[in-house]
């Protein structure tokens, strides 16, 4: 058994780990750095008996383009599944053209010689998801991107009791927070302080926030409610919520909860009537009775909290004259020219600019008591530009690209 490290290490993102059985070879993830988003040359094998995803953000699937010619299999869950087709028709991410895609559910599966357990993890992107997996007598668990902190914090203990259960060999994780002593605020308290602020505020309140991620969403739509606001979202945002709401219908959309209605903005409207597929151009139609217009928000601007994307931001201001924006993203974000240009604008306007946000992912605090409860024979840190100076009492290694190791 040979676990290589082709991507993930000593940097911030960019996960890609290669399983190697006497017979059988897999991926766990195939993303791209955060920091460096251009594609480097990797020593990919010529074809691979299943790539597994453990979630929709770039930084761990994004260099599937790698393989558009080779058709390699590639499992993913229902919900992964419909954001990236989502995605697809909004953006320039035609990765899931390449996938020959098998969709998981929560059982375990065979990839050849290799036994999968996915295992649902709390994070920013909607349904990510942890591998257990079992092969020549070896356990190894890959966390994917994860937390403590969010909706599906009840996970944890399920999920410790499950490892410890099984006593990993191999454990690899994320530590994009092993150098922050910051304690990560939990979402329920990030919705409360948004609600806060929106009571706060008289007139329009924006909010920058990911499509991707329902936690926050959520948070927003319930702090908006909650202040008799109707929660505002664009095209890309009100398709992917009805598309997650027929798996989960606990997820607010504008088909089926009140309080939240649909902006048509003029790069969406083009994207869609341009397409030659009759099913993108009909979405146009799906939410014209909960559609609304700029000059509506503007005459009673006190009701409404509207998403924003810098994108938007030229074909909004003639319009509207927001008090309050909240930026809700990561932080890192706010260094993209895009976002300069928004926060300029905010100043420049007398728009009050809050940062309202937590971590998507594990504490410094958090992971090593999970890298203590679990107590793996080997530990591997990716996904992280840092190293800990205690690492060495876990047992830790933080692998650089292409190390190797053979169990």
């Amino acid at each position: 058994m040979i676990i290589r490290f082709l991507g993930g290490g000593r940097e911030l993102g960019g996960n890609c780990i290669e399983l190697t059985s006497e017979n059988n070879s897999i991926l766990l993830d195939i993303g791209l750095p955060i920091e460096n988003e251009q594609d480097v040359e990797v020593d990919f094998k010529d074809n691979y008996d299943g790539i597994l995803i453990s979630h929709t953000h770039l930084d761990h699937y994004l260099r599937i383009n790698s393989f558009k010619n080779k058709r390699n299999k590639v499992y993913i869950s229902k919900p992964m599944k419909e954001i990236l087709e989502v995605s697809k028709i909004f953006t320039n991410d035609k990765s899931i053209d390449y996938f020959d895609v098998a969709l998981f559910e929560n059982e375990s599966f065979y990839i050849k010689d290799f036994k999968i357990t996915p295992l649902l993890q709390d994070h920013s992107s909607f349904d990510a998801r942890g591998f257990l997996i079992e092969v020549e007598g070896k356990v190894i668990f890959y966390t994917g991107d994860f937390r403590f902190h969010g909706r599906k914090k009840n996970l944890k203990q399920d999920l410790i009791k499950k490892l410890k259960k099984k006593k990993v060999d191999i454990l690899i994780t994320e530590g994009t927070n092993i150098l922050s002593n910051k304690k990560n605020i939990p979402e329920e308290e990030i919705q409360q302080e948004i609600y806060i602020k929106i009571k706060e505020t008289k007139g329009l309140v924006t909010a920058n926030f990911s499509t991707q991620n329902i936690d926050r969403i959520v948070s927003i739509y319930k702090a908006a409610r909650k202040n008799n606001r109707t929660l505002v979202v664009d095209l890309y945002t009100a398709y992917l919520l009805s598309k997650l709401n027929n798996i989960c219908p606990n997820i607010p959309c504008p088909l089926t909860h009140s309080h939240i209605r649909v902006y048509y903005p003029k790069n969406q409207i083009k994207k869609l009537l341009i397409s030659k597929i009759k099913e993108h151009r009909s979405i146009l139609e799906i939410f014209r009775h909960k559609s609304i217009y700029l000059n509506e928000i503007a005459l009673e601007d006190d009701k409404f909290v509207l998403q924003l994307r810098p994108s938007f931001l030229y074909e909004i201001s003639s319009s509207l004259k927001p008090t309050l924006n909240i930026y809700s993203l990561w932080e890192g974000y706010l260094e993209k020219e895009e976002y300069k240009k928004l926060k300029s604008y905010s100043e420049e306007n007398g728009i009050k600019f809050e940062i309202i946000h937590t971590s998507g992912h594990i504490s410094q605090e958090e992971l090593k008591r999970f890298i203590t409860e679990i107590n793996p024979k080997h530990t591997f840190i990716i996904h992280t530009k840092e190293t800990s100076d205690d690492a060495s009492f876990l047992g830790i290694l933080y692998p650089h690209n292409n190390y190797k190791i053979e169990l």
